[in-house]
């Protein structure tokens, strides 16, 4: 709705007052009172007036919002540190031991292991106990030692250490554990056959109760070397390919351990290293060397087809 309002403008003529004041200081005499002062009003001029009407725009409703209250925002939370898996290390193992004979009274032993180790070797003075006669210390890490040592009867250890200080051992007997402690003795002990020119039967077993009855089947590693080789010549001997893992027969009585290896023939010697882990983790491994030279495989593989092809 439209409002007006009425707006009164007037100019008014207000009526002029002559006030006339004379003093003045006639040649009278003092004290003679000056002449009155008059005063002269002029007549009341005209009041004009005029009505304006002002028009005035339809009021416009404002809505004024007032904005909501501010508040501290928490500063987000930060994650909590991941957690840093511990990495995957692979625990050392000694992964084969054999012996070349190396002159009067000495040998090179070598051993190989999964991870780059340092080593202590000794030279065990009895069968069985702690006592050695002899040993060293290797402090290069390596996956590969050899190292020349005096001879005995056939008992060497190694204590390998990784980088991280994780440790393991390996126990070496040549032919034979005539007390019957890492192997078994008597009708277990370990055996080596050729059943061929180009097969080798390796045997081995513990009696019902042996503390070197892990449940594990063992495996063996068989190396070669020319026929012709001698000690002066230090031949070195190379795997014939990777190792074979045991097959078990579990009896009452004993656990009978077979490998039937194949070889190239008669034209290398063999050494014939049997590998048997003495705890659960193989931490501790014992080994045992067998050996057999090309001339005493057989010259007609029997087993075979009845026409032999060369």
């Amino acid at each position: 709705m439209l409002s007006t309002f009425k707006l009164l403008v007037g100019t008014f003529a207000l009526p002029a007052i002559v006030l006339g004041a004379a003093c003045g200081m006639r040649g009278d005499s003092p004290g003679t009172p000056a002449p009155a002062a008059t005063a002269t009003a002029s007549p009341a001029s005209a009041v004009n007036l005029q009505v304006i009407e002002l028009a005035t725009q339809p009021a416009t409703q404002v809505t004024v919002v007032n904005p909501a209250p501010a508040t501290a925002t928490a500063a987000p939370a930060e994650p909590p540190p991941a957690v840093q898996e511990p990495l995957a290390v692979e625990l050392p193992q000694v992964l084969s031991m054999r012996s070349d004979h190396a002159g009067p009274g000495l040998i090179i032993l070598r051993f190989s292991t999964n991870v780059p180790v340092t080593a202590d070797v000794q030279v065990m003075s009895n069968q069985s106990g702690p006592a050695f006669s002899w040993s060293e210390t290797l402090d290069s890490a390596a996956t590969e030692h050899e190292i020349s040592i005096p001879a005995n009867f056939g008992r060497y250890v190694v204590r390998i250490e990784d980088e991280f200080g994780n440790e393991a051992w390996g126990s070496l007997r040549y032919a034979a554990d005539p007390q019957g402690i890492d192997f078994d003795n008597a009708p277990y002990a370990p055996a080596l056959k050729a059943q061929t020119a180009k097969k080798l039967l390796v045997t081995w077993g513990f009696a019902d109760g042996h503390p070197s009855s892990t449940g594990d089947p063992g495996r063996v590693v068989v190396f070669t070397k020319d026929a012709g080789c001698t000690t002066i010549d230090a031949c070195v001997g190379e795997p014939t390919g990777p190792a074979v893992e045991g097959l078990v027969e579990h009896n009452p009585e004993a656990d009978y351990h077979t490998v039937l290896a194949t070889i190239p023939g008669s034209a290398f010697d063999y050494q014939v290293v049997i590998a048997q882990p003495l705890t659960d983790d193989a931490s501790h491994v014992a080994f045992m060397q067998l050996e057999i030279r090309g001339d005493q495989l057989p010259k007609t593989n029997f087993a075979g087809p009845k026409t032999i092809t060369r």
